[in-house]
């Protein structure tokens, strides 16, 4: 990918950016929990962040005032504009609405930094520091491990097979303004046709249109193991009381992997349904990684105002 030279100067700080957006589906003491183990984990982490946006549709403060200044508060707003270019359009204030928003509000924090935004899930776990892999200008990742199921991107449609291990996962990626555009017009075309429209505009644009993209273990970070092949070589499986067991912490406090001894692990992918089953796992049966994890939530950064949950 070609770097335009009005944005070189800004490739070293990154900017992240999340929602932490109530659509009824979990508690919203949940989200809150989620929130603060994210900042948590990518504050300590060692990452280097210029900016930390967290878009919500809650009267979130800080618990004890002040909050770093380099995190942000902003109201989450729905795009009706947005949403009416789209054929195929999701509800609003559902669960496909708010991720496709990830690409509109991309696109406005660009516009106001000169730099190209990463987004991460509000569920994900960040156990290395990122700042590195923040010199390219566009990563992904893939969730790997050996597993050739095929999943399609369309629903009721086989004409866009993808084999499970290459498939790009939508938690953690930095588009650039080629890729933004690409991907955009394709949710723009497709809109709920796909399974998981923002995700699998992604996925299209790089199986299907041939995107040139840097998958993160494979292009780039080659020493790292960042999908969900860090708990399973052989299925692409998300996070769970069982196979985080492979997941360790080291003399230095950072996570590794009996799987993959020689790599490091930079972040862990939940899903919102086992992050919450987490959140209330008994201590009994806390393995060393539930055990580092949980200790994430000890300081509590932001909360909400009272009457807003």
């Amino acid at each position: 990918m070609t770097h335009h030279a009005c944005e070189s100067s800004f490739l070293l700080i990154m900017i992240i950016y999340t929602f932490c957006v109530d659509v009824g589906r979990y508690p919203v003491s949940t989200l809150i929990e989620a929130l603060n183990i994210w900042l948590n984990s990518i504050m300590q982490s060692g990452t280097n962040a210029k900016k930390i946006i967290v878009y919500s549709n809650l009267k979130i403060a800080p618990r004890y005032a002040p909050a770093p200044e380099f995190i942000e508060i902003r109201e989450f707003i729905e795009s009706a504009e947005f949403l009416n270019q789209m054929s195929n359009s999701p509800k609003t204030g559902s669960w496909a609405s708010l991720n496709s928003h990830k690409f509109y509000y991309w696109r406005k924090i660009y516009d106001e930094e000169g730099k190209f935004p990463t987004w991460i899930d509000l569920d994900t776990f960040i156990c290395g520091d990122l700042s590195a892999i923040d010199d390219h200008d566009n990563f992904f990742t893939a969730l790997g491990s050996n597993d050739d199921r095929v999943m399609y991107l369309t629903k009721e449609s086989s004409d866009h097979p993808v084999k499970r291990c290459d498939y790009l996962n939508g938690g953690v990626f930095k588009f650039n303004s080629e890729l933004h555009r690409a991907a955009t017009n394709t949710l723009m075309r497709y809109g709920e046709i796909l399974k998981l429209p923002e995700q699998d505009a992604i996925n299209y644009i790089y199986h299907f249109e041939g995107m040139s993209m840097n998958i993160l273990g494979r292009d780039i970070d080659e020493g790292s193991v960042n999908s969900f092949e860090a708990w399973n070589t052989e299925i692409a499986e998300h996070i769970n009381s069982d196979n985080c067991k492979h997941l360790l912490v080291d003399s230095k406090g950072m996570l590794r992997s009996d799987l993959h001894e020689h790599r490091k692990v930079n972040f862990i992918q939940f899903t919102f349904k086992k992050f919450n089953e987490f959140l209330s796992l008994p201590e009994s049966e806390w393995c060393q990684f539930i055990e580092h994890w949980q200790s994430f939530r000890l300081n509590k950064i932001f909360d909400v105002a009272p009457g807003d949950n």
